[in-house]
């Protein structure tokens, strides 16, 4: 049922509501989470994380990737590093943004007392590999580490398929620089990308197509509190949640398309990074060759407006989904769980002239001037 629950999940499915996504899984960045991961991660007492190497505890030690997974999904990939009196680091990570998207942070050093850019400069990473393309990410400050100040953490956030991903692939060294206000500034990063096939290429998969966990606890949804009942022609109405859950709908299954046609490339291509997005389609199963999901209509509550702009909604979703072969069966039973579902919930905004669905929440109540929503991570 895993193939097809963020289908589900997108039409507000109760049922299914303990297959949702995991927060890491679906942004957004926090520092203090990927860090706090890590430590779990080398936390014996907690086994639903594991690494996969031992973090180091003497220098000089082995600087290549670690991946996190929690309950056997990548989560986390990071690269420790020993920096003198800062000691072991989280030097280079990878964790999964929103919509596809991957959080990369990485520390840069400067030897020669380079000065730390301000907040109004704008900053760039330059990212060098040997005989490949070179890259530019847009990057912001987040963190300033050492008494000496020549160290400081950026993070930038791009889509799991840029090409970028592409060029790194077949690299065995990572170089960065740091350009502010298009100016080079001395401060660098290196890297060991050697083990990227194993250790970064099955969480772009699962950043990609924001596959989930089984078995989650309920976490309190990242909704803003301070909320204000709107009535304003920008206010979300049934036909536009319905053009966002669909829109949200046919993302979902372009994702199990692409994962699906890797089932015939996989073993010429012999790539591993392919036979993972295979076998998260079902081997196939899961694509709009099999399966179909078909919104009939929206019957819409009540939707409240968080100072932040995003649209807190209650609605009601008449859906179908049809399928063939053994998605036939399993069609069968999500279509017998949405006859039974209740009322739904989700975030939407506005960008450029339309509506989008951010995310679907388990319940949303809101009274007075809070909105408190959850969902299951």
């Amino acid at each position: 049922m895993r193939i097809i629950s963020s289908l589900l999940l997108i039409i507000a499915f109760p049922v299914m509501a303990q297959s949702q996504d995991n927060v890491l899984i679906n942004g957004p960045f926090s520092l203090s989470q990927i860090l706090d991961t890590v430590n779990a991660a080398h936390n014996s007492s907690l086994r639903d994380y594991e690494a996969s190497a031992p973090r180091p505890n003497s220098s000089p030690a082995d600087e290549k990737i670690i991946t996190v997974t929690r309950k056997g999904v990548p989560v986390l990939a990071y690269r420790p590093k020993f920096y003198d009196i800062d000691g072991w680091q989280a030097d280079l990570t990878f964790s999964c943004g929103p919509q596809g998207t991957v959080d990369i942070t990485q520390l840069l050093e400067s030897k020669n007392g380079e000065v730390i850019p301000s907040e109004d400069q704008i900053l760039r990473m330059h990212i060098m590999a040997p005989d490949q393309k070179d890259h530019r990410l847009p990057v912001t400050l987040i963190e300033t580490l050492s008494y000496r100040g020549g160290l400081i953490r950026v993070h930038s956030r791009i889509p799991a398929d840029h090409e970028l991903w592409r060029d790194l692939k077949p690299t065995s060294n990572l170089r960065t620089q740091l350009i502010a206000n298009g100016r080079y500034k001395r401060f660098h990063g290196v890297g060991d990308l050697t083990n990227f096939s194993a250790t970064v290429e099955p969480l772009l998969v699962a950043c990609a197509n924001n596959i989930g966990i089984s078995n989650p606890s309920r976490t309190p949804a990242p909704a803003p509190a301070p909320a204000s009942r709107s009535t304003s022609s920008e206010t979300p109405d049934a036909n536009t949640i319905k053009m966002a859950l669909e829109a949200k709908v046919a993302q979902q299954m372009a994702a199990y398309d692409g994962m699906s046609d890797q089932c015939k490339t996989f073993k010429r291509d012999d790539s591993t990074i392919g036979a993972i997005a295979c076998m998260m389609s079902g081997f196939g199963m899961a694509s709009s060759q099999n399966m179909a999901v078909t919104i009939h209509s929206v019957s819409l509550d009540e939707c409240v407006q968080s100072d932040s702009g995003v649209f807190y909604c209650r609605y009601r979703v008449n859906a179908e989904m049809r399928g063939s072969g053994m998605m036939g069966q399993v069609a069968d039973l999500a279509n017998m769980g949405m006859a039974a579902s209740g009322w739904s919930y989700g975030g939407f905004e506005r960008v450029g002239g339309t509506w989008s669905l951010i995310r679907t929440y388990e319940h949303c109540s809101w009274s007075g001037e809070t909105i408190n929503c959850t969902y299951t991570n």
